[in-house]
C-alpha cells in the first residue's frame, strides 16, 4: 500500500501548489496595467504549466476508465504507452525548472515587481516564494513529480499483473488507486489553464 498512499500524497501536493501559483498569478494578471508586464508574466509561467501538463498528459487517459469492460479492453495498450515514454516523460519537468529559472532572474529586475501596493507586496511575495522552494533552489515541483511517476509505475505494473489474472480483481485494484487521481488532475487541468491565461 506504501506506493498507493505516496502516489496520491505527491498528487495532492502537486494540486496544491499549482493551485497557489495559479491563483497568484490570476490576481497579477487582473491587476497589471502594462501589457508588457502581463507579457513577461506569462513567459515566465509557461514552462510551470507545462509541468503541470505532463501529469495531466500522462495520467488522465489512465485514471478514465469507468466500466470493467472498458479497463479490461483499453489498459494494457495505455500502461504499454506510459511506461515506453517514461524515462523522458520524469525528465520533462526539471528541464522545464530550469527554463523558468533563467526567466525569474529578468523577471524581478521589472520595475512592476518593486511595487510598494500591500496587495501586490504580497502576491509577489507570494510568487516569489512559491518559485524559489518549488522550482529553483530546491526543485520540489520536479522532485515531486518524479516520486509520483515513480509510485504510479508500481501501481501500473501492479493493475497489469493483476488484469492478466483476473480482470474483476484487476479493476477492483484499479478503482482504489489509479481510478481515484481523477478528480486531482482536473484540479491540475484547471489549474494549468489559468497559468496558460486559457480560462
Amino acid at each position: 500500500m506504501a506506493s498507493e498512499l505516496n502516489a496520491i500524497k505527491d498528487l495532492s501536493t502537486i494540486c496544491a501548489t499549482g493551485s497557489e501559483v495559479a491563483n497568484v498569478v490570476f490576481q497579477l494578471r487582473q491587476t497589471a496595467r502594462s501589457a508588457s508586464f502581463r507579457q513577461e508574466l506569462n513567459d515566465l509561467v509557461i514552462d510551470i504549466a507545462d509541468s503541470y501538463g505532463v501529469v495531466f498528459d500522462n495520467f488522465s487517459a489512465l485514471s478514465g476508465f469507468n466500466t470493467e469492460q472498458e479497463f479490461a479492453e483499453c489498459f494494457a495498450g495505455l500502461a504499454a504507452e506510459y511506461e515506453s515514454r517514461y524515462l523522458l516523460e520524469i525528465s520533462k519537468p526539471r528541464a522545464f525548472s530550469e527554463l523558468t529559472f533563467q526567466k525569474n532572474l529578468q523577471f524581478w529586475k521589472l520595475k512592476e515587481s518593486k511595487t510598494r501596493h500591500p496587495l501586490l507586496m504580497g502576491l509577489f511575495a507570494r510568487l516569489k516564494a512559491y518559485i524559489d522552494k518549488w522550482i529553483d533552489n530546491d526543485l520540489w515541483l520536479a522532485m515531486t513529480i518524479d516520486s509520483f511517476f515513480k509510485s504510479s509505475f508500481q501501481i501500473i505494473k501492479t493493475t497489469e499483473s493483476l488484469l492478466e489474472k483476473d480482470s474483476e480483481l484487476g479493476y477492483m485494484y484499479y478503482c482504489s488507486s489509479l481510478r481515484c487521481y481523477k478528480p486531482f488532475l482536473t484540479i491540475i487541468a484547471d489549474n494549468k489553464n489559468l497559468l496558460r491565461d486559457e480560462c
